[in-house]
């Protein structure tokens, strides 16, 4: 049996061709391009859906919406008998960690199963209509302290957000 640590990160609307390791010469992604360089770097993939629960779904179960039953972001729920990767590796042993920055991926949705942290920020409650957001500095730092204290073999998502934010246009545009 190979016992080994793993790391999945998720960048909500980050398109490849401005990362570095994926061969934008600009692109100012230093942490990314090494943690590529060390890792499995996937050059094509398609998305099992257009929108962030039912495509990270996809991505932790293997199945498609209609099999793992988050079909959109508003309302979508995982079916509790679809088995995901966080639950099989639990069951091997793993220790299983989440951390996500928008809570659109929150345990609600039943995107948790199998993480034994799964730590998201929670809904706005003030009824502005928006998701609660966490700056990805954040979850990046809780998601390592939690990396840090845990013994192999280990388990970690993390999930960040930074790219739906607003950019403005000029010489301080990250493109």
């Amino acid at each position: 049996r190979v016992l080994f640590r793993s790391v999945f990160v998720s960048i909500d609307t980050l398109r490849a061709d401005r990362v570095g390791a994926y061969g934008d010469p600009l692109a100012r992604t230093p942490n990314l391009d090494a943690l590529a360089a060390s890792g499995v770097l996937f050059r094509e993939a398609i998305a099992g859906a257009p929108t962030t629960l039912p495509a990270h779904a996809a991505m932790l179960t293997g199945r498609l919406p209609r099999d793992h039953g988050a079909r959109d972001n508003a309302g979508g729920h995982v079916r509790p008998e679809v088995v995901t990767v966080a639950e099989a590796l639990a069951g091997a042993g793993y220790h299983t960690g989440a951390f996500t920055s928008a809570a659109i991926l929150d345990a609600s949705t039943g995107i948790d199963a199998g993480f034994a942290l799964f730590d998201a920020p929670v809904e706005d409650a003030r009824g502005s209509g928006g998701a609660a957001e966490r700056p990805g500095a954040e979850t990046v730092r809780r998601a390592l302290a939690w990396w840090s204290a845990q013994p192999s073999p280990r388990f970690l998502w993390v999930h960040l957000y930074e790219p739906h934010r607003p950019w403005p246009d000029g010489p301080g545009d990250p493109r």
